[in-house]
């Protein structure tokens, strides 16, 4: 018997695949917070009772798709695919989760976005929050993130200590949706942020140089790495990378 779950394959009898996944889950030390939004493929379904024989009450099944009615799919005891229906949900049956690292180690530069833990402890720092960089690694464990883009667009360039734990990495994607530069970067086969001599750019912050916020420039050279026009270093917005110029 096979089985893909999240992109990777199991192979086994049944009973082989239930010892897997529950060897698998003794092993994970990950905690489970109740979710505040609509469950997604990932969040993890926790039955308070049932009459199912292949359902353990208090068991974390991870859900493996939500099919076209809203239910969330998962695989059960009896390695079976099985349906946590909404129409149960008001009955207080099952509660959706998601998994939250007790202690997840993050990097001054690292881009993070909220848990929906995060909503019932935070105002501003919560899953309004679309995108956040960690600024300072805080001595008593909180971490200092800047709002980078936020539903509300007040609170970006914003500064928060907040508590670590209801926070992951931000996925590739995510920043690319969050900042469309480093997007533009990607498709270059470049890193977020790497510009070239020859690049035309405008200029979003001066950072107290003599460069004019708005006007466009060509990047022609480098101080330590960092991009300048005629020696100055400022915030340069990529207009059109040096690839695509068709004057050189």
């Amino acid at each position: 018997m096979k089985m893909n779950i999240a992109g990777v394959e199991y192979e086994g009898s049944p009973q082989e695949l239930k010892e897997l996944f529950d060897l698998l889950s003794e092993e994970s030390k990950e905690e489970y917070r109740k979710v505040v939004r609509s469950p997604c493929e990932g969040d993890y379904v926790r039955f308070n009772e049932s009459d199912d024989d292949d359902i353990t009450v208090g068991k974390y099944y991870e859900i493996i798709t939500i099919d076209d009615d809203g239910d969330a799919v998962f695989i059960d005891d009896s390695v079976s695919v099985n349906w946590a229906l909404k129409a149960l949900f008001d009955e207080g049956e099952f509660e959706f989760f998601e998994k939250v690292a007790p202690d997840p180690k993050f990097e001054v530069g690292d881009y993070i976005v909220a848990l929906s833990a995060a909503d019932e402890e935070y105002f501003y720092t919560n899953t309004d929050m679309k995108l956040g960089k960690v600024v300072e690694i805080c001595d008593d464990g909180e971490i200092k993130i800047e709002v980078v883009r936020h539903e509300n667009d007040l609170y970006e360039g914003q500064t928060f200590e907040v508590d670590p734990r209801l926070f992951r990495k931000a996925y590739k994607e995510e920043v690319d949706i969050a900042l469309p530069q480093n997007a533009i970067f990607t498709k270059l086969g470049r890193k977020p942020g790497e510009f070239k001599r020859g690049d035309i750019v405008r200029v979003i912050d001066s950072v107290g140089g003599d460069l004019v916020v708005g006007e466009i420039y060509e990047i022609d050279g480098f101080n330590d790495d960092i991009e300048t026009v005629g020696g100055w270093a400022a915030e340069f917005e990529l207009i059109a990378p040096v690839e695509s110029r068709v004057d050189l």
